[in-house]
């Protein structure tokens, strides 16, 4: 039996990005968002203010997924930038899409630091 050299995680990583790619132009221009590195100032890289990532332990994408949007929302209650993101993503489909399959990703790769806690 041979015995395969290929990683699921870095397989579903490589197809996670593969879509990001191709739903990213369709983001861009339900939004007016006028980049992607403006999409993840606004949207990707907000994980470290929404969720406390030295203390939580995170199991899984999914619970990922739900610290992020909890710490959002809580975030999106006083009026400001992000209240003003918080509604697009209500109001934009292919937004939401695209921010779940981001912090999916973003869970895969940081796997081992954003979930140090929950192998003790």
């Amino acid at each position: 039996m041979i015995k395969s050299s290929i990683n699921p995680i870095k397989l579903e990583i490589k197809e996670i990005t593969k879509k990001l790619r191709e739903i990213e132009p369709l983001v861009l221009k339900e939004t007016g968002i006028e980049s992607i590195g403006s999409l993840n100032g606004k949207y990707g890289g907000k994980y470290a203010d929404y969720i406390n990532i030295m203390d939580e332990i995170i199991t899984s994408p999914d619970h990922f997924v739900s610290l992020y949007m909890n710490g959002f929302k809580k975030e999106a209650e006083v009026p400001g930038n992000h209240q003003n993101n918080y509604i697009l993503l209500q109001e934009t489909p292919i937004l939401k899409e695209w921010l779940l399959l981001f912090l999916k990703r973003t869970y895969l790769r940081c796997y081992g630091s954003l979930s140090k806690n929950a192998r003790l």
